[in-house]
């Protein structure tokens, strides 16, 4: 699926990766990404969905050379990616949020509006009706025609997931998903990921929130300092010499 092959990035001689490399198949539902702040596991993000361009390496997804792909391209080939701040569109309704973001739309086009109207008026239909069977996954649904501005910063946070969604993506990259909300809220999360996996989807995270990657990762990988130190299952990461002195900051066990 997702292929890394000696990825380096640097910023004013500050070497923030360092010949990263790794593969994500689809047999692996969610797979985690840890390491300490300043680890590169945010330019790792930006370079894999092609905001920032590597130094060195190679970017493929099934098997396509993504290097000179940017970012609206890497969309539609199935690679997806929400943020830590979110990206909506705060003037716009809930709804708005997710129909707006399937491109190319009929509509956008004068000649079929004029010409198709019944093609257009019939996408518009499928994609009303897709954003509003994703509302009630994300248990939105009775904010449909709220302003996205008004929603609180967890919700806001599952409203960038509902965005993704609207693209179909294969694998989603998600950073810091559960920053800033709180533990119910987290747990929604987890089943709305859990349902998502069930339907094919493939998640890669990073994440803070060791309990939390200890639940949902079949596979972790830990960066420090730009390189790869571990690539393995959370348990073994938790005893690890390497990760507990890098990212634990910690001479025994790492507790879940």
């Amino acid at each position: 699926m997702l292929e890394l092959h000696s990825i380096y990035k640097s910023f004013g001689g500050n070497q923030v990766l360092r010949d990263v490399s790794f593969a994500l198949d689809n047999k692996t539902p969610i797979t985690g990404l840890i390491g300490p702040n300043g680890s590169g596991k945010s330019t790792l993000f930006h370079v894999v969905m092609g905001f920032y361009s590597q130094d060195k390496g190679r970017v493929l997804f099934n098997g396509q050379h993504l290097d000179t792909l940017p970012p609206e391209k890497r969309c539609h080939s199935g690679l997806s990616c929400t943020f830590q701040d979110s990206r909506m569109l705060t003037f716009m309704t809930v709804l708005e949020n997710l129909t707006a973001i399937p491109t190319p739309q009929h509509g956008e086009s004068l000649v079929k509006s004029f010409f198709s109207p019944l093609l257009v008026h019939r996408q518009e239909k499928e994609i009303q009706e897709k954003a509003r069977d994703i509302l009630e996954l994300l248990s939105l649904s009775s904010l449909a025609d709220a302003p996205a501005g008004s929603l609180s910063y967890g919700q806001r946070k599952l409203l960038e997931i509902g965005r993704v969604m609207m693209t179909d993506p294969q694998l989603v990259l998600l950073d810091e998903p559960t920053a800033g909300i709180n533990p119910t809220l987290i747990q929604s999360l987890v089943k709305i990921l859990e349902t998502l996996v069930q339907r094919g989807m493939r998640f890669f995270l990073v994440e803070h929130n060791m309990p939390l990657v200890s639940q949902l990762c079949d596979r972790v990988l830990v960066l420090d300092a730009g390189e790869l130190i571990f690539d393995g299952c959370a348990t073994a990461a938790k005893k690890d010499k390497n990760v507990i002195q890098a990212y634990l900051g910690s001479d025994g066990y790492v507790e879940a």
